[in-house]
C-alpha cells in the first residue's frame, strides 16, 4: 500500500499527476466519498484542480490503496520525526493520552506511522496489566436453574409453575472476567490487530487476545464505549482504556460487503491546540485557571428572563484580587504582512463581549500558533484598549506549540507583559 506523509495546512497533495508523491483520480474520488459518507468537515479539505490540501485535521486516513498521514508542521530539520514527537506531546499534555515514555523511547515510538504508534502504545500498556491478570468482578444474572442459587425470584417462579416448568428462576451474582471493560479492551485489541503491520506489535496484541479467555466478543457503539469506566479494582487499566477510547471514538470506518475498505483516526487541531494551552495554564502556572467555563449570557430575554448566547471562553485566569484574564486560542496562521495580522473581525467582537460583559475581566488574549514569519514567540503582536476604557485591553500574541518548555516561557512572557497593565 502506498503511504503519503503530509503536513497540515502546508502540503499540497498532487492529484492525477504524480502517483508516487500524490494520489490518483480514483483515490481522490474514494477520499471524497469517504469524507461525505462519514460526515468529515468538508471545509478542512481544500480541493484544487490538480491538488488537495488538508487543514485543521491531523492524524491518519487509510483508503483501499493509499494511507495518508497528516502531521503538524514543525520548524525542525528532521521534520517527520519531530512532527510525530510534537503530536504525541500535544496529545499527552492536552489530556488525550495518559502515557509516559519509560518503556519506549521516542525513537522507537516515532519510527512508524501514527497508527503503528497508537497500536504499540496500547499493546505495551495492556500486556503489562494482563500479565497481572484480568479484571474480574460480580455480574448479576437471572435464569432458570435445576438447583436453587442465590435468591428465588417469586414473580417469575409463579410463571414457571403456570407453564409447568420444574426449574427454579433464580437471581444471583457470579464472579466472572466477562466484564464490559474486558469486552471493550478485547474489541479494540482485535481492531488494532487487523490494522497494524509491525511484527512486534502484532505479537503483543496476539498475546493480549490469548489472555482474554472467557471474555465474549462484543461490538460497541461509540456512545457505549464512552460510558465504560474503571473502579478501584480496575484502575490499573485506566491508561490502556483511555487510549482504547481515543482509538475507538476517533476511528471512522466505511464498510462495503463486509470488508473494511477505509478508516481514519483524526484530531481537529483547533480543539487540540485549545486543550493543550488550557492544560499548560492549569498545570504549570501559579494562578487559578478555569477551562471552558461560562462567565455570563450575552443577552437576557426581557419577558422570560432566559439567557441567550452563552459566553464560554477557552481559558480564564483569576488573580488573587478577583480580576480575570481571558485567553482564547485560535488555530490559524496569521501574518505580519496582513492588516491587523489577519485577525478576523468576528474575533475582535468576541473579545469585546468578554471585556464588557464581566467587570472583573481586565484583559483578553487572542493566542495563535507561532511560526517563523512572526518573529519572536510570546511577544505582543497587537495591543488595543477599549475607547474611553484604557484599563480594558486586548492582546494578540503567538505561542510555540511544538516545545512544551518554550510554550511555558511564552505564556509567562505574555503574562509578565500584561501584569503591569492588569495590576496597575
Amino acid at each position: 500500500m502506498k503511504r503519503l506523509i503530509v503536513y497540515e495546512a502546508t502540503t499540497a497533495i498532487p492529484i492525477g499527476q504524480d502517483e508516487v508523491a500524490g494520489i490518483t483520480m480514483q483515490e481522490a474520488d474514494e477520499l471524497q466519498r469517504y469524507i461525505g459518507q462519514n460526515k468529515l468537515k468538508t471545509s478542512h479539505f481544500l480541493w484544487e484542480l490538480h491538488s488537495l490540501k488538508i487543514v485543521n485535521y491531523v492524524g491518519y486516513i487509510q483508503l483501499s490503496t493509499v494511507a495518508i498521514e497528516i502531521l503538524p508542521k514543525v520548524s525542525a530539520v528532521d521534520a517527520e520525526e519531530s512532527s510525530r514527537q510534537a503530536l504525541l506531546m500535544l496529545l499527552q499534555e492536552s489530556g488525550y493520552l495518559q502515557v509516559t515514555y519509560s518503556t519506549l523511547s521516542l525513537q522507537q515510538l516515532t519510527g512508524g506511522s501514527l497508527l503503528e504508534i497508537f497500536g504499540r502504545l496500547f499493546a505495551e500498556m495492556l500486556i503489562k496489566e494482563l500479565r497481572r491478570g484480568l479484571c474480574a468482578g460480580y455480574i448479576y444474572q437471572e435464569e432458570n436453574l435445576s438447583l436453587l442459587r442465590g435468591k428465588l425470584l417469586v414473580a417469575k417462579q409463579i410463571s414457571n409453575r403456570m407453564r409447568g416448568l420444574s426449574k427454579a428462576f433464580c437471581g444471583y451474582d457470579e464472579f466472572s472476567v466477562n466484564q464490559r471493560l474486558n469486552q471493550f479492551l478485547k474489541r479494540v485489541t482485535r481492531l488494532l490487530l487487523s490494522r497494524v503491520r509491525n511484527l512486534y506489535t502484532v505479537e503483543l496484541l496476539a498475546g493480549c487476545l490469548l489472555r482474554f479467555e472467557g471474555v465474549e466478543d462484543v461490538d460497541f457503539q461509540v456512545a457505549e464505549a464512552s460510558q465504560i469506566n474503571v473502579d478501584r479494582l480496575s484502575r490499573r487499566f485506566e491508561p490502556a482504556l483511555l487510549l482504547a477510547k481515543l482509538f475507538y471514538q476517533k476511528q471512522v470506518m466505511t464498510m462495503t460487503q463486509g470488508k473494511t475498505e477505509a478508516f481514519s483516526i483524526l484530531f481537529a487541531m483547533n480543539d487540540l491546540f485549545e486543550a493543550y494551552v488550557g492544560h499548560l495554564c492549569a498545570r504549570y502556572l501559579p494562578y487559578r485557571t478555569k477551562i471552558q467555563a461560562g462567565i455570563n449570557k450575552l443577552w437576557v430575554h426581557k419577558k422570560t428572563g432566559r439567557g441567550a448566547f452563552s459566553l464560554r471562553p477557552d481559558i480564564i485566569i483569576e488573580f488573587e484580587d478577583g480580576e480575570k484574564l481571558i485567553i482564547d486560542t485560535k488555530w490559524k496562521w496569521i501574518r505580519e504582512s496582513a492588516r491587523r495580522h489577519g485577525v478576523s473581525r468576528e474575533d475582535y467582537f468576541q473579545m469585546y463581549a468578554y471585556l464588557t460583559r464581566d467587570s472583573k475581566v481586565r484583559a483578553t488574549v487572542l493566542l495563535y500558533p507561532h511560526h517563523e514569519g512572526l518573529g519572536a514567540s510570546g511577544g505582543i503582536l497587537e495591543c488595543y484598549h477599549l475607547e474611553n476604557q484604557k484599563e480594558k485591553e486586548l492582546i494578540i500574541s503567538s505561542i510555540t506549540y511544538e516545545d512544551k518548555k518554550k510554550a511555558l516561557v511564552d505564556l509567562e512572557s505574555i503574562l509578565v507583559e500584561l501584569m503591569g497593565s492588569v495590576k496597575a
